[in-house]
């Protein structure tokens, strides 16, 4: 078989797109401060009372705030007294929350969480037992896009934490762990849902420390 020689362009630009979308998604992750190590994810759910450890973005707004409104306060899901049932909460951000937010992948549209993530939550895992967090609150938020329906969203996200929770006291055997567990859905993006590889970052589990 003879190849054309006028595809070669193409092809060279094709892989160039694919290179650059592909670098251009890393720097974004890593500018939203994406953690993939125990060490990364104690000094982030330090950083709100550790004075040697910055203060990276807030809980509620992001970076940008040309493009995402700030806010101190929004409805969340949280588990109820009743087993499997939920509850509408007002939560509320404070300057002294530690954060972490962790590319856990899940099935499309399910709590399932895919074997590609298993070691990222070793890494949360050793990092929850490390003494310095030994006197904190943790609680695990998850979020979504802002594709699909709002409400059917925020039940997804609070299912997909409690699945990275159950992975943390099951999977890894240690069954102290005490640990809550909330919903924002997609009310709490990093950037706006206005690109896939935006909406990409908007779909996250995130570790807060109190």
């Amino acid at each position: 078989m003879k190849f054309n020689p006028r595809i070669y362009p193409v092809i060279g630009f094709v892989l160039t797109v694919l290179f650059s979308s592909f670098a251009l998604a890393n720097e974004s992750e890593s500018e939203h401060h994406f953690h993939e190590t125990s060490e990364d994810i104690v000094n982030g759910l330090t950083q709100g009372t550790n004075n040697h450890q910055p203060k990276t973005r807030s809980l509620f707004g992001g970076t940008d705030s040309r493009s995402l409104k700030r806010k101190k306060k929004v409805m969340v899901l949280q588990e109820d007294v009743q087993p499997g049932k939920y509850s509408q909460v007002e939560y509320s951000s404070n300057e002294n929350q530690g954060t972490s937010n962790l590319k856990i992948q899940f099935a499309i549209n399910s709590a399932e969480i895919l074997a590609e993530s298993y070691g990222l939550l070793d890494e949360l895992a050793k990092a929850l037992n490390d003494e310095r967090l030994a006197h904190k609150k943790i609680i695990i938020a998850g979020h979504t896009d802002s594709s699909g329906d709002t409400h059917l969203n925020q039940h997804l996200s609070i299912k997909r934490a409690k699945s990275v929770r159950h992975y943390l006291q099951h999977k890894s055997h240690n069954h102290k762990l005490k640990l809550e567990v909330i919903g924002f859905g997609d009310t709490m993006p990093l950037v706006p849902n206005d690109s896939s590889s935006n909406r990409r970052l908007n779909r996250r589990v995130e570790i807060i420390s109190e």
